[in-house]
């Protein structure tokens, strides 16, 4: 790969709305390799690009799609058709995963399907930082999670797909609904789980189920289209699984992962080199695998932008250890200050273009 790839975190949200047409194009006119994108369901079961659940205090879902792209929402179909024309990859991000809601108790599909939420070990609905969660070791929300997923693969011509640290995952302090606690029971001779969420036979029992489904994911989808690529993006090992059951080096282990992108979010350079040694490949004993595994480095977030020089030194650090390409979250940092960052990457690291280091799906794509 001669350059790193540079992805458009919902098109190019510094000067347009998040995940809209108008972003994406921008996003690619200004030299993106790709674009990522939030995908939702509106009222007629159309995918829209659209980052929250609901828009002016109504769930999405009940927004009919003319409604929505009279006000500037693009749907999947627009963002591809636009993205393809330039010979650009297009993976759609299922960002809340197993996540059911954030402050809302649960939200609308709870409130349709009560069953479907996992409990801490004091009986209430598991929440952690505000988000609310389904049991992601139910039958159900597993075929609910992997029919989205194959919706939104056999009826576009993506790319890839891609879950993040709510997909696939569990807070550690989830499991003692009764349904999950049957199951254990069920598979260790009528005992019931230990009350110690952080136990750690416990954790491991709940971490396999977890990297099953992923494996199961991957299954699915190479089934439909061969080509497409299954990405990943969890947090850091081991805390993704000490915090949210994401055993991620098992899911490259299993064969359920083609890209990996570790969360390295950092705000020093000595912290985040710290942390980026901790996921070397020998380190997680990952073996030989044709899965790419790509550093994520924060770039921005509220009013954080990372500094120039840190910049400089994080991209420096990722190819000192032999690793070819990063990806930023997120990609409004690259306009902030007049494109400091943004010229600072093309003038060192990104002077030449990059060429994709995996064989995607679409038809359009230069082999």
């Amino acid at each position: 790969m001669s350059a790193p790839l540079l992805i458009g975190h919902r098109g190019l949200p510094a000067r347009f709305p998040d995940n809209s047409l108008a972003g994406v194009r921008a996003a690619l006119t200004d030299g993106a390799d790709g674009v990522e994108v939030d995908v939702r369901l509106c009222a007629e079961g159309d995918w829209v690009c659209h980052h929250d659940r609901s828009r002016g205090g109504r769930p999405l879902n009940g927004w009919p799609a003319r409604e929505l792209r009279r006000a500037g929402v693009a749907t999947l179909a627009e963002i591809v058709a636009e993205a393809h024309a330039r010979g650009i990859a297009v993976i759609p991000w299922f960002e809340f995963g197993f996540s059911s809601s954030m402050n809302r108790k649960g939200g609308h599909i709870l409130q349709q399907k009560p069953e479907w939420g996992e409990r801490d070990r004091d009986g209430r609905l598991l929440s952690k930082n505000g988000f609310e969660w389904m049991n992601a070791w139910h039958p159900d929300v597993q075929g609910f999670l992997l029919a989205l997923i194959l919706e939104v693969v056999n009826g576009y011509e993506i790319d890839g797909i891609q879950g993040d640290d709510r997909l696939p995952a569990q807070p550690v302090e989830g499991g003692y609904s009764e349904y999950t606690q049957s199951l254990y029971a069920h598979e260790h001779g009528g005992t019931r789980p230990p009350r110690d969420f952080r136990d750690t036979g416990w954790v491991r029992w709940r971490a396999e189920k977890l990297t099953a489904f992923a494996r199961r994911v991957h299954q699915a989808v190479k089934s439909q289209k061969p080509g497409i690529l299954v990405s990943w993006a969890p947090s850091i090992y081991p805390w993704s699984r000490d915090e949210y059951l994401q055993d991620w080096p098992a899911w490259v282990r299993a064969g359920a992962a083609d890209l990996v992108i570790p969360q390295v979010y950092r705000y020093s350079v000595a912290e985040y080199v710290s942390a980026l040694d901790s996921q070397a490949p020998d380190s997680l004993n990952l073996g030989p695998s044709p899965c790419l595994v790509v550093p994520g480095i924060l770039m921005k977030v509220g009013p954080y932008v990372i500094p120039p020089d840190s910049l400089v030194r994080v991209v420096a650090a990722n190819r000192n250890r032999g690793y070819h390409g990063e990806v930023f979250f997120f990609y409004e940092g690259l306009r902030a200050d007049n494109d400091t960052l943004a010229t600072i990457l093309r003038d060192t690291f990104y002077r030449l273009p990059a060429e994709l280091p995996f064989t995607l799906y679409s038809p359009f794509t230069k082999r």
